[in-house]
């Protein structure tokens, strides 16, 4: 073997090599970029699950002062027509306080229960669904990482690698954005549930009110 013939094998071999190595530095760095669009993707959803677990909290506080301003409106119109009755019914007797109080009593505990029940298990669903699309997402990343070691000096391997990297760095965008939007969904769900533990329980109150007798005697 010629000296011509030993300095062409070691110029293949350093281009290979350094073929490999570039290959090797092209995974790496998309990865990076998979990484850091992930997660500014990724800080946008935190920004918007914040938005909408104050408003779960919003709406939670303002049905519950709702119905419990409609509940001590709704006993006290109550007793003041008890009041009347008696003035134009001359045997109307007896005081009706005590089963008013109860109702109100029981018509405020239950609201109070029905209303943070649901707020808590909304802002708890909120914070499910996003601790699983980071899951999802880091370990997509995760898995793209233990693929190239997996590689080795296979530089067909590290080829399929790079191409998955770049169809993730493409569709993370909106695979966040999409399960956003599905919480979104979720979170107007919620909100109905709120309004209606006040509603159901409002009416619950006038209609315990208009089953008691206006006279005890």
């Amino acid at each position: 073997m010629n000296a011509n013939t030993i300095i062409f094998i070691f110029v293949v071999i350093a281009t290979i090599q350094d073929n490999k190595a570039a290959t090797v530095t092209e995974a790496k760095t998309k990865l990076l970029e998979l990484r850091e669009f992930t997660a500014k993707h990724m800080g946008l959803a935190n920004s918007e699950d914040t938005k909408m677990s104050n408003e779960i909290d919003a709406a939670t506080l303002m049905s519950k002062q709702h119905g419990l301003a409609e509940i001590e409106r709704k006993c006290y119109k109550f007793l003041k027509k008890l009041e009347a009755d008696k003035v134009r019914t001359r045997m109307c007797r007896g005081v009706r306080d005590n089963v008013v109080e109860h109702v109100k009593k029981s018509n405020t505990e239950e609201l109070v229960q029905c209303i943070n029940q649901q707020g808590n298990d909304s802002v708890n669903l909120l914070s499910k669904q996003k601790l699983e699309l980071a899951d999802h997402v880091w370990n997509a990343i995760a898995e793209e990482e233990k693929q190239i070691i997996l590689c080795g000096q296979s530089e067909q391997c590290f080829d399929r690698v790079i191409a998955t990297i770049k169809d993730k760095i493409t569709e993370v965008a909106h695979v966040i954005e999409d399960d956003v939007k599905i919480r979104e969904h979720h979170k107007e769900v919620q909100l109905h549930q709120i309004k209606t533990c006040a509603s159901r329980i409002i009416e619950n109150t006038e209609n315990s009110l208009n089953s008691i007798d206006t006279c005890s005697y």
